[in-house]
């Protein structure tokens, strides 16, 4: 019987060691696993950004190509489009703060006819969407701009 007890010790040490090694693999591939999702979560943020950055730019280049248009019909007509297409993107993608502020852009721009729209207001609107882009873009930069009561400026020409 004496002989059976080191040949047991043997067995079980053999056992713990292979728990231990499953138990590290499992751990192992957790922390992969934590690691790809964490990885992936912020590819995809960055990548919602990118493309909400993208539509504020492209609603800043529809209002100067609005406001430059003049009496041109033609780049009027071409100017409202691409501030159609650029809010019907927003309405998809924008904040609830960038859209709080883009709705009262649109309430703005539907009060006037053409030629009639109020510059200072229209850049007090613009400013606030601004301000709320970069607030969703760049929290730090938006609270200091924020802080130092900063006014963005926008090319508009004398009608």
């Amino acid at each position: 019987m004496e002989q059976d007890a080191p040949q047991n010790i043997g067995i079980y040490m053999l056992d713990d060691s292979l728990v231990i090694l499953a138990l590290a693999l499992i751990a192992g591939a957790g922390l992969i696993g934590i690691t790809l999702f964490v990885i992936q979560s912020r590819s995809e943020q960055s990548a919602r950004i990118r493309e909400r950055r993208r539509a504020y730019e492209d609603l800043l280049h529809a209002m100067t190509a609005l406001s430059t248009a003049g009496a041109d019909p033609y780049r009027l007509d071409q100017a409202k489009m691409a501030l159609a297409r650029t809010l019907n993107r927003l309405n998809l993608i924008a904040s609830p703060e960038v859209l709080a502020e883009v709705n009262g852009l649109l309430d703005f721009l539907n009060q006037y006819r053409e030629g009639e729209v109020e510059v200072l207001k229209s850049l007090n609107i613009l400013n606030a969407i601004v301000l709320a882009a970069r607030e969703e873009i760049d929290p730090a930069s938006a609270k200091v701009l924020e802080e130092g009561q900063f006014r963005f400026r926008f090319y508009s020409p004398r009608r």
